[in-house]
C-alpha cells in the first residue's frame, strides 16, 4: 500500500494464497492483483502449484481509485468513508469481475446467536464483499469495532466447507493457552 494525496491507503498489489494439504498431495493456489494507476489498469494473475494459468489485464476508470479488501478496511477504520455503524458506506473495490462496491451498513438484523456474539460491542456493521474474497456462499461479514475503531469481533458467514467462521481480537497481554 501507499498513501495517496487524500491520505487514504491505496493498494499497489493484493494477493491471496491458499494451501490445501489433502491426503493425495499438497495443492497451492495464488491469486494476485497488481494495480498500475499510471496506465489505468489492473493485472490479474492466477497460479496453481507454481504454474501460471491465467494472466489478464483490466482497465480502471480514469481518475478513480479502487481498493482491495485490506486497504478498504484500514481506510474504513480511519474514518475515510464516513462513520461506521451509522451510515451506509460504499467503498469502490476491484475483484475478479471488475469494479464493485464493498457495502458497509449498520447491523440492524441478525440471528439471535449472532446478536449475542456482539452484545458487548460499541459499533456493529454488516459488510458485503465479493464471495471470492473469503470463499463464501454469500457476501456477508458481520463485524464489531471498539471505541478506537479497532476490529473487535467478526463473523464471516457461510464459508464454503466450514459454515460461519467467528473471531475475536485478543490483546497482546492475554494468554493464548487453550485458544
Amino acid at each position: 500500500m501507499r498513501v495517496d494525496a487524500t491520505a487514504a491507503l491505496v493498494p499497489l498489489w493484493h494477493s491471496s494464497h491458499t494451501i490445501r494439504d489433502k491426503s493425495k498431495g499438497r495443492s497451492e493456489k495464488i491469486k494476485r492483483y497488481t494495480f498500475d494507476y499510471s496506465s489505468g489498469r489492473v493485472r490479474s494473475q492466477k497460479m496453481k502449484n507454481g504454474k501460471l494459468y491465467q494472466d489478464e489485464w483490466f482497465n480502471l476508470e480514469k481518475g478513480s481509485t479502487l481498493f482491495d479488501i485490506l486497504s478498504a478496511l484500514y481506510n474504513l477504520r480511519l474514518g475515510y468513508y464516513g462513520q461506521v455503524g451509522r451510515d451506509r458506506l460504499l467503498i469502490p473495490t476491484f475483484h475478479r469481475k471488475g469494479p464493485q462496491d464493498i457495502v458497509v451498513e449498520p447491523l440492524v438484523s441478525a440471528r439471535e446467536k449472532d446478536k449475542n456474539f456482539f452484545k458487548d460491542a460499541d459499533v456493529t456493521a454488516r459488510i458485503l464483499v465479493d464471495p471470492s474474497v473469503f470463499g463464501t456462499k454469500g457476501r456477508d461479514i458481520l463485524a464489531s469495532f471498539d471505541t478506537g475503531m479497532r476490529p473487535y469481533k467478526g463473523i464471516i458467514k457461510d464459508v464454503i466447507g466450514m459454515g460461519d467462521v467467528r473471531g475475536t481480537l485478543r490483546s497482546s497481554n492475554q494468554q493464548t493457552e487453550g485458544n
